[in-house]
């Protein structure tokens, strides 16, 4: 067993080797196709996919802890944007192998963390990789973590000191993400503190621009939107819309 914590990568393994084998089964025919319409289609939708077979393993290294380490920057913004002091309890919601949460832990040696995920594919991620990460880093003590959704959390009104989410919203498959945050919200205590890192971008939220004022009025206070940009310097190849592009910290005060 490896001595040292894997956290996985945001992109899944899966993809990138799908995205090889679809270029070569493609190339494969052109090998004894004689009619060279169909020979040249095969050729361009074979190199195409190479492209972007070569293009998620160029965005597999530089999110790495390996690489560019650029998932290790996004922890520590959304960590430097929550104005808490560890005291309590603090909530992970989406934790995947437990990076954030276990973060968390070590930056607040008082801190008793919950990191929740409903696990599964397409992500290699799972509870028993987070126990055994929490193990290794130390602090299995203080982090647990609880198979539940980020629609319905597990847990009484406001129950925890801190919540935190790291790019999971977007990826959940509702139209209601300002529900998703609601329910975020539901189970932080006032006076409690919340920083959530997102794609915060009309592909994904009606008005992006304005979520602080929608929070506000929800009577939550000191409620900020930062571009993660602001803090990290994103690759080119990392600015697509879909990808990291639009990417920001929401955080304030219940």
């Amino acid at each position: 067993m490896s001595s040292k914590a894997n956290y996985g990568n945001w992109v899944p393994q899966g993809i990138v080797f799908l995205s090889l084998a679809a270029s070569v089964l493609l190339f494969i025919p052109t090998l004894f196709l004689d009619h060279s319409l169909a020979k040249g289609i095969l050729y361009v939708a074979s190199a195409l996919c190479l492209l972007f077979f070569l293009y998620l393993q160029y965005v597999y290294y530089l999110l790495g802890r390996d690489g560019g380490q650029i998932q290790e920057q996004f922890y520590r913004l959304i960590l430097g944007k929550l104005p808490w002091q560890g005291h309590g309890r603090a909530l992970d919601i989406g934790t995947g192998n437990g990076a954030l949460a276990i973060e968390l832990a070590r930056a607040f040696p008082t801190a008793e963390v919950v990191g929740v995920d409903l696990w599964g594919k397409p992500w290699t991620y799972a509870q028993e990789a987070c126990e055994r990460n929490a193990a290794l880093e130390g602090v299995a003590d203080r982090v647990s973590f609880i198979r539940t959704g980020a629609e319905s959390l597990a847990f009484d009104d406001e129950y925890f000191d801190a919540v935190v989410s790291n790019f999971v919203f977007h990826s959940i498959p509702t139209h209601e993400r300002l529900a998703l945050l609601r329910e975020a919200l539901r189970v932080l205590k006032v006076g409690g503190h919340f920083a959530f890192q997102d794609l915060f971008n009309d592909q994904f939220y009606h008005d992006p621009e304005n979520l602080d004022r929608e929070l506000q009025s929800w009577g939550l206070h000191d409620v900020h939107l930062v571009m993660s940009e602001a803090h990290i310097q994103v690759p080119r190849a990392l600015q697509l819309k879909h990808m990291l592009g639009g990417s920001a910290v929401l955080f304030g005060t219940k």
